[in-house]
């Protein structure tokens, strides 16, 4: 290591050499994107399209199963609004609207993960 020989030494002018050495690998590679640009963004897909597959099925699942969530919590909602049936137990109605709630926050919460996710790297 001659800089940090030089450096040491008091030779400031060799550590600048150094220096626009290991420049010449990061501007090379930003020259090499803008030169061929196409290829890079083939290369990235190539990278990003499984990735892209598995979030898309986990947006679709997640609206599956809020959909089937939002159906049985308005058919419980129903349910109560009507004139109770004989052996109905609005408590346990009750408790599943409750479950549904959270239920339903946490499968929000995971789709809201997986389209922000999906939305940045279709964006790319």
């Amino acid at each position: 290591n001659y800089g940090v020989a030089g450096l040491s030494a008091g030779n400031t002018a060799l550590m600048a050499s150094v220096m626009a050495g290991g420049m010449v690998p990061p501007l090379g590679i930003a020259l090499s994107t803008l030169l061929y640009p196409r290829k890079y963004r083939h290369a990235e897909r190539e990278r990003t399209a499984p990735l892209i597959r598995s979030l898309k099925r986990r947006v679709e699942a997640a609206e599956e199963r809020i959909a089937k969530l939002e159906a049985e919590q308005k058919a419980l909602a129903e349910s109560l609004a009507a004139p109770a049936a004989p052996g109905a137990d609005p408590a346990a109605t009750a408790r599943r609207l409750a479950e549904i709630d959270k239920e339903l926050a946490m499968v929000n919460a995971l789709w809201e993960q997986a389209a922000s996710e999906l939305a940045f790297y279709e964006a790319e």
